[in-house]
């Protein structure tokens, strides 16, 4: 439950808790030069960061350990998957994605270039060197955006990062929050809109998640996966299967 603490001028702050234990301070109001002068504020003191100075709302967040290591299980999965699967990825970590017009911002807690801008990257890395494919790559927005946790401008990230021009949003949800994984489609028509099966990874589902860190976990992790199917053993079948399902879409937004 969000605590409203002292108003200044004719901004809103609260303060409350993400549906993984972390703390986050939400500030609102109609005053955008004043919310930018909040973010410059308290922007260097929380490890998190999304903010839209035209609708009037800016969010900060402190992670908790359970945030964190879901970030990282997440990222191990993916990572995994791709390797399994012989996807060129790249993980982008929490880069910083950004409206055009540099009003709105959003920090995810994992994000990834999959597919032909990751293969083009590591062209890049091979023909001319880490910073010059850094620099193909830098400004550019992530195919897919991870989430771990819900708060209460879910719906506004969203926007956010379809505006920025991410392809996918992966938001978590939690039992406690009453929500399951899902998957925004962030450019379809009339989007976001959410599925349940990845288009940028196949037959990786929302649902399947958590069963996929889970079978992760018992492969060893992200090393040792990667050392047994180096070998030629079957763990890529198995974290597959994990994964497995065909996509089924929703009518409704996030």
């Amino acid at each position: 439950m969000a605590e409203p603490l002292a108003s200044t001028g004719r901004l809103r702050p609260l303060l409350g808790m993400g549906s993984r234990g972390s703390l986050v301070l939400t500030v609102t109001g109609d005053e955008p030069e004043a919310l930018r002068a909040q973010v410059e504020t308290f922007g260097d003191g929380f490890h998190k960061v999304c903010f839209d100075l035209a609708k009037g709302f800016a969010e900060f967040m402190s992670p908790s350990q359970a945030h964190e290591f879901t970030s990282r299980d997440v990222r191990d999965v993916i990572m995994a998957f791709c390797h399994a699967q012989d996807i060129a990825v790249v993980d982008m970590g929490a880069t910083t994605v950004r409206a055009p017009d540099g009003a709105a911002r959003g920090d995810p807690d994992e994000s990834f270039l999959v597919g032909e801008r990751a293969a083009r990257y590591r062209d890049v890395e091979a023909e001319r060197g880490t910073e010059a494919a850094d620099a193909y790559i830098e400004g550019k927005p992530p195919d897919i955006a991870v989430e771990v946790e819900h708060t209460s401008h879910r719906a506004e990230k969203a926007r956010i990062y379809r505006e920025s021009g991410v392809g996918e949003l992966w938001d978590l949800g939690t039992p406690r929050a009453g929500a399951p994984p899902v998957i925004h489609d962030l450019q379809a028509a009339g989007g976001p809109r959410p599925r349940s099966a990845s288009r940028f990874l196949p037959d990786v589902r929302a649902d399947r998640l958590p069963n996929a860190i889970a079978t992760l976990k018992q492969l060893g992790g992200p090393y040792g996966f990667v050392a047994s199917h180096a070998r030629g053993e079957p763990v890529a079948r198995t974290l597959l299967a994990a994964l497995r399902g065909a996509p089924t879409e929703r009518p409704d937004g996030p």
